[in-house]
């Protein structure tokens, strides 16, 4: 997560994708943050954890156990049409400044990406823009799952087998 303090009622998980349990979040010390994750295994269970005020493990580098907020596209990757869309678009993402159709949002493809750019897409007029060579498209035309307009910076959603930086 970014360098915030951890919401005790944002979902979350972590980095390698387990389901977490906040308890608490003001901790004593550098562990401010109280919870657990679940663990799979020979003996499957809830495994006590804490963390950093940022949802991190330590200070250093990136860990597995690392707190990581479920977004909207975390909850709606598997309700893409992938198979409908162009081989080339590698993400799409809802715009709600571009409704149309009734529509709350309009949502995009984004195609030709490279995805260590596509972590920066925001820009300050709120709108969905491309950092580097290539085409954004309407996809009016499809059938694209519903979405909070409110939550529409969490929906940018990258083709499965597509690497990111997280």
């Amino acid at each position: 997560m970014s360098e915030d303090m951890i919401d005790i009622n944002a979902e979350c998980r972590t980095r390698d994708g387990r389901p977490v349990r906040i308890y608490a979040t003001d901790g004593a010390d550098g562990a401010k943050v109280h919870g657990a994750f679940w663990h799979e295994g020979s003996e499957s269970g809830w495994v006590a954890r804490n963390w950093l005020s940022n949802g991190k493990v330590s200070y250093g580098e990136k860990n597995a156990l690392d707190l990581i907020r479920v977004t909207v596209a975390d909850q709606m990757r598997d309700q893409i049409p992938w198979d409908w869309l162009r081989d080339d678009i590698v993400a799409v993402a809802a715009d709600p400044v571009m409704s149309c159709g009734g529509s709350n949002v309009l949502w995009l493809g984004f195609t030709t990406c490279h995805v260590t750019d596509c972590s920066n897409v925001l820009n300050a007029s709120d709108r969905w823009v491309l950092t580097t060579n290539g085409r954004r498209m309407s996809l009016a035309n499809v059938k694209m799952p519903e979405v909070d307009p409110a939550r529409w910076r969490e929906t940018l959603v990258y083709r499965p087998g597509v690497e990111t930086d997280d």
